[in-house]
């Protein structure tokens, strides 16, 4: 079984298997057997990109699970790349849209080139808590205020992508 009561992230691959993440440990199950792999390291939660590759979030970037270790790719961010779940979403071969506390990214692993998609202070949304998507034609950014839609053209989140912001109203006591 697992090592502890406590999981920190849990996931589905294109295969129907469960990543279970672990402090120490990740493991997958595919519906019968539990198989352990050395964790990405400290509660980070996993994704997996349209080739079923393995890859972690890290507080200095992705990290992508290779001949049984964690190999880095680093990503220059104003903040640490936040450990909420889940917080890297790919929606081509080899990109990615991560986000940290202050920006969302997008990253392309082949060149390992990044680029900022949205800052925090070009949104109403506060802090960015979370990144989602159906995996066609949207992505969704929950932040402190409110969760925004973005629609994306062929896989890709631009500059011409539209934003619909839908803001929380105030708090009744």
């Amino acid at each position: 079984g697992l090592d502890s009561d406590f999981v920190s992230a849990c996931q589905d691959d294109h295969e129907g298997n469960i990543w279970i993440t672990q402090k120490e440990k990740l493991f997958r199950y595919n519906g019968y057997t539990l198989k352990s792999y050395p964790s990405p390291g400290d509660y980070r939660a996993t994704s997996f990109n349209l080739d079923g590759q393995v890859w972690a979030e890290h507080l200095k970037g992705i990290q992508i699970f290779v001949d049984d270790h964690w190999e880095l790719h680093e990503i220059k961010s104003e903040s640490e790349i936040t450990t909420r779940t889940p917080h890297i979403i790919s929606l081509k071969k080899n990109q990615f849209y991560i986000h940290s506390l202050t920006e969302i990214i997008h990253y392309n692993a082949v060149t390992r080139e990044h680029r900022i998609v949205k800052r925090i202070d070009e949104t109403p949304l506060g802090r960015f808590n979370n990144i989602y998507t159906n995996y066609k034609d949207r992505i969704w950014i929950g932040g402190d205020n409110g969760i925004a839609e973005v629609k994306i053209n062929h896989h890709l989140l631009g500059d011409t992508s539209k934003w619909i912001y839908h803001l929380f109203p105030p708090l009744e006591n």
